[in-house]
């Protein structure tokens, strides 16, 4: 299979039929790239090859480079990532004709949208500590700008905070941008200023990972002092024995690809609204 990996690519020239393409902003995390992993599974045995382009890390080109796509009818179909649309492109694509199919996007009508119940995510993580008992509760957010799912996560966790009458001064959210094992490494200091005795790593189990080996490192107990939750449940988390939320990213890829290839197909096309919920794994850090 064709695997083409395209940064900042406004470049279509070349981009026959037979192709399907995924944009995305940026790649940031291994759930991303699960993914994209169950949908290049999936065209295995197809015609169609799969093409992914990234865009300068900002929505706005993203969607620019989406609306290219469609006017030149350069794809069977499309797949975004945490692309935040808007009402102009979703019409492009239904007046085109275009299979698309949003993931991590949003609701909207008119398309095909897949999401990840992040706010409940967020809330069940957060509810989690504070029934543990945990007083002083950090949450460390990812970029919001990409997408709406690290905003909605740090609304959840808002929400259960209020829900069960903790102090604004007992909790602390860092947008701190930050994703990898090495973000973990070099924020440790901000994140312990708070004096926390929980942390909810909101931006994934790799910048958790992170936050776990610094931890040690300077001696503190984990969990006894020291509760640490991560996101998606990645290998390294189920490695490094972290309690965090998990999300089903293969059964995501999956599933967009069969809409795809449904509205492709024209067996349906009636937009699709799915809301996939995340399940709290509880391991060795909490």
């Amino acid at each position: 299979m064709d695997y083409e990996s395209k940064r900042n690519g406004l470049d279509l020239q070349g981009l026959g039929t037979n192709r399907i393409v995924v944009v995305k902003p940026a790649i940031y995390s291994v759930y991303e790239m699960n993914i994209l992993r169950s949908i290049e599974s999936y065209l295995i045995d197809t015609e169609k090859n799969l093409v992914v382009y990234t865009a300068k890390n900002l929505n706005e080109v993203a969607k620019s480079l989406m609306m290219e796509i469609v006017e030149e009818k350069r794809a069977d179909g499309v797949i975004s990532i945490n692309v935040k649309p808007d009402a102009g492109l979703i019409d492009a694509f239904n007046r085109h004709a275009l299979p698309l199919v949003m993931i991590d996007g949003g609701i909207m009508g008119g398309v095909n949208c897949i999401n990840v119940d992040d706010f409940q995510s967020g809330y069940t993580a957060a509810e989690y500590l504070i029934k543990k008992g945990r007083r002083r509760i950090v949450v460390t957010a990812g970029d919001p700008r990409y997408g709406y799912t690290q905003d909605e996560r740090i609304k959840g966790c808002r929400k259960a905070f209020f829900d069960y009458n903790v102090p604004e001064s007992r909790f602390e959210i860092l947008d701190l941008f930050l994703y990898s094992r090495e973000d973990g490494l070099s924020a440790f200091t901000d994140v312990m200023n708070f004096r926390p005795d929980a942390v909810f790593c909101a931006n994934g189990d790799y910048f958790a990972s992170g936050l776990l080996e610094q931890a040690m490192e300077n001696g503190f107990e984990v969990p006894e002092k020291l509760a640490i939750i991560g996101h998606d449940d990645t290998d390294l988390a189920e490695t490094m024995k972290i309690t965090t939320m998990r999300q089903p990213s293969s059964s995501i890829g999956e599933k967009a690809m069969e809409i795809l290839f449904e509205n492709i197909s024209g067996r349906n096309t009636e937009p699709v609204n799915i809301v996939y919920q995340t399940e709290l794994v509880e391991r060795k850090t909490t």
